[in-house]
């Protein structure tokens, strides 16, 4: 007898929840479902009616008891579940809702390998029997009732021996409800497949062949409805359940009672056995509950045993076809999805980074600088003045020292100078007897200026140094030609450049560092917030539950979801980066392939970052913090604003944590300097980025546990 049941269940117990706080869902559950039958299975909320069917498919595995599936443990290798002889219908609206229904159903049908011919021709015959209309729309912008009807087309289109139904019914009209049962019907009676129908509905229950009644996570009740009706001597199967209830909860004390009990059962003390009822302890008591005559109404030509039905099931596809229907189907998704974040993340991160081009290294506009003149002219003076007005400084003429100090204390000047008296003559006469044997001090002091600044701000203190240099030096060069001397009188050392700096004399900082530092800082940041964002969304995607139990893993899941993304990804950064070749005239790279394997490279890195971020941790406030966080690190370590030189000695060593020194140099060298990818800074970047590449895909593939 055991040989015709579809399930078995024995003692089956399960609990979920912490390690340290779990939560018992099943308990001591026994199941007994024959080949070929529509079960219904019923039950109050939060009976464990759903995990139960998760426990079939596979999904969990008992902590103690088991159950069989076609006479094999779901999971092993020579079973058929989870994998295309299953066909589940999750409680919750399992659809990705960027799909046309044709799509889902296409993707669906390939995925069992079903050819097209016969998936168009079981997709004219579902929709119109569930009513579904406007199949090139997308999933999305239909009603909840009708996306229910379209999830539960998706269960249908590759015709399973298996169909595990979560309230398929809920929001259908009692004509479809008709509709959907006859066909269910038709299913088990042309194909023999054995059908498990969770619902709410008792009265749906009437249409079963079998079905059973769960509470708190044990089978209280299984037998067909009509038999189990007339042994109970009610007229309604709500009815006879409710009875039975009673029965076996009668044992409670009164206080303990539900209200809602009717009080004629209450009052029959003939219904109330001195002990509790209990379902037998083993399976063979089970069957005989259920051997009313109960076999699959089939013809005999039909009938099947379980080495034909498995011939019957496509064989699955090779992981590598799988993968690609995935990659098609994350393709469509991201048509829909991704193309105005993409459009924003271009827009933005052109924009920004042409911007902070822009400003990074400019040395201080419109400078207030004090004056503190202790001769009525000095032409000298003028020739300073004027050569650093070209910076837009402004120059305030203070009449003593006490107030121009206030000024630099209250902000309105950065700084002052203080010419001493007769400064024109006593510089000059330091020109002609600069060699002079005896050297009169005091007239040396008085050929100099005094600059007394704020020097709390870096910035404005470099600028106005080294612009006053300039024009000092300017102005010395052109008091020692008036002199009589030679132009090189002035000159102590010779400056010759092996490379030549792309950027302006002026500049304080080096741009071009700065802008491909920054192209690698923005391919992983950005990475990692749209791909977090997008992994927070699908770990909460029920479609997911479907794919898995058609026996898809978790690594062709993610493996697919990789090779799109990356492939989006690295497209979108090469444009950013050929904008900088285009318009901030970053030299071209020796190679764009290293680029290109660079760009991938960190793009890796920044997806497995967010997968381990969205799939284990469920607040978008938590991932946040955590990014945010991670970015001022990378902003640091990365050396992105500031050179790995100027690092404390105790710092440099962290910068391999993040992988993004060494492959920015490589692409500073690949760029600016012209190197070929045999360049040891060129190499040793490219290798240091797939190296870390390589450890995430690691981590992520191996380590990782939860999808």
């Amino acid at each position: 007898m055991s040989s015709e049941l579809a399930i078995c269940g024995k003692s089956v117990s399960l609990n979920l929840g912490s390690y340290l706080s779990p939560t018992l869902i099943l308990n001591n559950l026994n199941l007994a479902i024959p080949k070929g039958c529509i079960y219904g299975l019923i039950g109050p909320s939060g009976c464990g009616k759903t995990t139960l069917q998760k426990c079939i498919m596979g999904v969990y595995k008992p902590d103690h008891g088991s159950i069989s599936v076609f006479g094999s443990t779901p999971g092993s290798p020579e079973s058929l579940v989870p994998g295309p002889s299953v066909g589940y219908m999750p409680q919750d609206i399992a659809l990705d809702s960027e799909l046309t229904v044709r799509e889902q159903l296409v993707f669906l049908g390939r995925i069992n390998n079903l050819n097209m011919e016969l998936i168009n021709i079981r997709i004219k015959e579902i929709t119109e029997t569930l009513e579904i209309s406007d199949i090139d729309n997308r999933s999305g912008q239909f009603s909840g009732g009708q996306q229910r009807r379209i999830s539960l087309a998706c269960t249908f289109i590759h015709q399973p021996s298996l169909y595990l139904l979560d309230e398929p019914t809920v929001g259908s009209d009692i004509v479809l409800v008709h509709k959907i049962w006859n066909y269910l019907k038709h299913l088990r009676d042309n194909s023999g497949a054995t059908i498990i129908i969770s619902t709410h509905y008792i009265e749906e229950v009437n249409s079963a062949d079998l079905f059973g009644f769960m509470s708190k996570g044990t089978m209280i009740i299984q037998d067909s409805p009509s038999n189990f009706i007339q042994t109970s001597g009610t007229r309604t199967l709500e009815a006879a359940i409710l009875k039975e209830y009673i029965k076996i909860y009668s044992h409670r004390l009164e206080t303990q009672r539900p209200s809602f009990f009717p009080e004629q059962f209450l009052n029959d003390t003939d219904l109330v056995p001195k002990r509790r009822r209990s379902l037998r302890s083993s399976i063979d008591s089970l069957i005989k509950r259920v051997s009313f005559a109960w076999f699959p109404r089939m013809k005999k030509s039909k009938e099947k045993t379980r080495s034909q039905e498995s011939r019957d099931v496509p064989p699955s596809l090779p992981s590598y076809l799988i993968i690609s229907l995935l990659i098609w189907r994350y393709l469509l998704r991201w048509k829909i999805t991704m193309t105005i974040p993409f459009a924003v993340f271009l827009t933005m991160t052109i924009t920004s980074s042409i911007v902070m081009f822009g400003v990074y290294g400019l040395p201080m506009k419109q400078l207030a600088v004090g004056i503190v003149k202790h001769a009525n002219s000095s032409n000298y003076l003028t020739n300073v003045t004027n050569y650093m007005a070209t910076d837009d400084f402004s120059f305030l003429q203070m009449p003593d020292e006490v107030i121009a100090r206030q000024s630099v204390e209250n902000g309105t000047i950065t700084g002052y100078l203080v010419i001493p008296e007769d400064w024109d003559y006593y510089l000059k006469q330091k020109v002609v007897t600069t060699f002079s044997t005896n050297p009169n001090e005091a007239s040396i002091k008085l050929s100099q200026v005094t600059l007394i600044q704020d020097t709390t701000h870096a910035g404005k203190v470099l600028t106005v140094q080294t612009r006053l240099f300039q024009a000092l030096e300017s102005l010395m060069n052109n008091i020692t030609v008036q002199s009589g001397f030679h132009p090189m009188y002035n000159s102590f050392f010779d400056s010759r450049p092996i490379f030549k700096s792309l950027d302006e004399p002026d500049k304080l900082a080096p741009r071009y560092n700065f802008i491909v530092r920054l192209y690698v800082f923005f391919i992983e940041t950005f990475t990692i917030l749209l791909l977090t964002a997008w992994f927070l969304r699908e770990g909460s995607e029920t479609v997911n539950e479907r794919l898995i139990s058609l026996g898809l893993k978790r690594y062709q899941l993610l493996a697919s979801l990789m090779v799109v993304a990356t492939s989006f990804l690295t497209i979108s950064f090469m444009a950013m980066f050929a904008s900088f070749v285009i318009f901030l005239k970053l030299p071209a790279p020796s190679s764009w392939f290293a680029v290109v394997w660079l760009t991938v490279s960190i793009v890796i890195c920044g997806i497995c970052k967010a997968r381990l971020l969205g799939s284990n941790i469920k607040s978008d406030i938590g991932c946040m913090t955590l990014i945010i966080f991670y970015n001022a690190l990378l902003w640091l370590l990365g050396c992105v604003a500031w050179p790995y030189e100027g690092l404390d000695y105790f710092m440099q060593p962290l910068t391999v944590m993040v992988p993004h020194l060494e492959p920015s140099t490589a692409l500073i060298r690949l760029t600016i300097y012209g190197d070929s990818v045999y360049t040891p800074q060129v190499y040793h970047g490219i290798g240091v980025a797939t190296v870390w590449a390589v450890i995430h895909l690691l981590i992520t593939f191996v380590l990782a546990r939860k999808w």
